[in-house]
This record gives structure tokens, C-alpha cells and sequence, in this order.
């Protein structure tokens, strides 16, 4: 498949931004179901659920936002990252998330520095606690409160990523949240490729290397893209960090299939079986990818 070529360097200076096919994108994300149902079945909902389960709302969304502080460059893929997380839920969870920083192999680079993190959040965490113990979740509110508590900049990926994840734990255990419409949403690789691959990126062509492309982008590119994915958002009438669910699961079957030189037309039977409009509907976050 000519979108994977890795002999021919990816240049970002031809792209630009289009809002429209933001706004299509969107459009398409709001078809009744789709990121409900992509939600469920992303395997990090499931790690959440299993640490929910184990630790209580309260103790198992502390812990669930820090294993997301320390989520980054990982050792292993995101899915085995999270089940391993999910097989050292405790309590307390301070001591959990300090063990699993200590041990786990999906955080073999960078370990002292994510040792200082989950220390710094730990010693953070009970003014935390206190967010969520009322009878919903402001998730803007707990958003700025992160930001305050751990430092960053506005667009850090890490934070939002972190208040997404608590938006699981609140699915997982049945309690409100409301807001979320000033976190940003979450630019990792995924979400960088399929802002490429649906064509809300436009002017790269088949013979570009996208995995190399989309690598660049989510830095380069960090604060255009979320500018895209809040239009996105706006279309679809959900909160940028709940459609992230469906950009990631899907943005990982596209990835996979440019890895093993796929098409991604298999991708939309794979994550809706049996639903044909929710097919059609998530066929347009590789729209572009399919014209090569």
C-alpha cells in the first residue's frame, strides 16, 4: 500500500487545515451510537472498568488519572500498558501507582522521571479526592485543578488524556460528568494519523510516509489540530475528549493496517459488526486514506 512507503520522506510544508472536512468529520461521529459503541469495546475502557471495580469510584479514579500522567512514550502498546496497570490496582492507590511506576515493563524508559510524577501527584491527590466527591464530576473543573496541581501548558496531551481517563472511570461506575468542553483533545500519534487519514489535514499525497507524518504532526501541529478537533467536536455536540474513544480505537486499526500494508476498508466491519451505518459513518476517519 503506497500510503506506507517508508523510502520516500513525508514533508509537512504542503499541508494545511480544513475546517470543513472538520466539520464533516464530526457530522459523522454524531451518528447515533458509534462513539458509545467504540467506547466499550476500546480496551482501556475495559482496564478502567477492571480498576473501578477493584478499587471504588473515589480510589479507582485517583488511580486511574495516575496511571495517565505517566502514560506517555511507552514501552509496550496502549492496550497492554492499561491491563497491565489494571493487574496492579490496590489500595491504597498511592502505593499501587508508586509500584507500578517502580515495576512495570511499559514504563521501562524515562523511570525516574515518572517516579517524581506520581510522587508529586500522590502529594496532590487529596485535593483531587475532593472533586470527586460530590454527586457528578466537573470534568473542566478537574482539568484545571490537574493542570494546577502537576504544571503544563493548556494543550498538554498528558492532562487531558488524564481527565478522559477519568471520564471512564465515571462511565465505568455509573456516576455524572458534566463539562469537558475546555480540555483540549488529547494529540497523540493515533489522533495525529487520523487527522491525516480522514483528509481534516489536507495536501499530503499517497507516496508520503503517513505513520512518519503523523509522528511530526502531533508536535508540530499540536495547537492546529486541536483547534480541528473542537470544530469537530462542536459538529458532533460532544466534548472533544469523548470522541477521543473513537478516534483512538479506530486510529489504531488504521495504524495497523498501514504497518502490514492493509487497506483500511477492513477496519469498519472489525470495530461495528452487523451495523452498517455506523460503518459507513466511521469510514470517513480514513476517507482520504482509501483514495490511494
Amino acid at each position: 500500500m503506497r500510503g506506507s512507503s517508508s523510502s520516500l520522506k513525508a514533508s509537512p510544508s504542503k499541508l494545511h487545515p480544513d475546517e470543513q472536512r472538520a466539520a464533516e468529520v464530526g457530522r459523522a461521529l454524531a451518528t447515533p451510537g458509534l462513539v458509545e459503541l467504540l467506547t466499550e469495546t476500546d480496551p482501556q475502557m475495559s482496564a478502567v472498568r477492571r480498576i473501578v471495580e477493584r478499587l471504588g469510584f473515589a480510589e479507582g479514579s485517583l488511580y486511574t488519572v495516575g496511571v495517565s500522567l505517566v502514560s506517555y512514550m511507552l514501552s509496550e502498546r496502549g492496550e497492554k500498558h492499561w491491563e497491565l496497570a489494571a493487574s496492579y490496582a490496590s489500595a491504597p492507590f498511592g502505593d499501587a501507582l508508586l509500584r507500578f511506576a517502580r515495576e512495570s515493563r511499559s514504563l521501562a524508559k524515562f523511570r525516574e522521571a515518572r517516579l517524581r510524577r506520581v510522587k508529586a501527584y500522590v502529594d496532590a491527590s487529596p485535593r483531587l479526592r475532593e472533586l470527586l466527591s460530590a454527586g457528578e464530576v466537573d470534568l473542566d473543573l478537574f482539568h484545571r485543578s490537574l493542570l494546577d496541581a502537576m504544571g503544563g501548558e493548556r494543550e498538554s496531551k498528558t492532562i487531558a488524556f488524564a481527565v478522559k481517563m477519568l471520564y471512564y472511570a465515571c462511565r465505568a461506575a455509573g456516576v455524572k460528568a458534566v463539562g469537558g468542553w475546555k480540555v483540549p483533545m488529547p494529540i497523540d500519534f493515533r489522533v495525529s494519523l487520523v487527522s491525516l487519514t480522514s483528509g481534516m489535514v489536507a495536501g499530503w499525497d499517497c507516496s508520503q510516509n503517513l505513520l512518519r507524518l503523523a509522528s511530526e504532526l502531533r508536535s508540530s501541529w499540536k495547537r492546529v489540530l486541536v483547534n480541528l478537533w473542537r470544530k469537530a467536536a462542536e459538529e458532533a455536540g460532544a466534548p472533544p475528549l469523548v470522541l477521543d474513544a473513537a478516534v483512538w480505537v479506530a486510529g489504531g486499526c488504521i495504524e495497523d493496517g498501514l504497518r502490514e500494508r492493509r487497506r483500511p476498508g477492513g477496519c469498519a466491519p472489525a470495530l461495528a459488526p452487523g451495523r452498517q451505518e455506523l460503518q459507513k459513518a466511521l469510514s470517513e476517519l480514513w476517507r482520504e486514506l482509501e483514495r490511494c
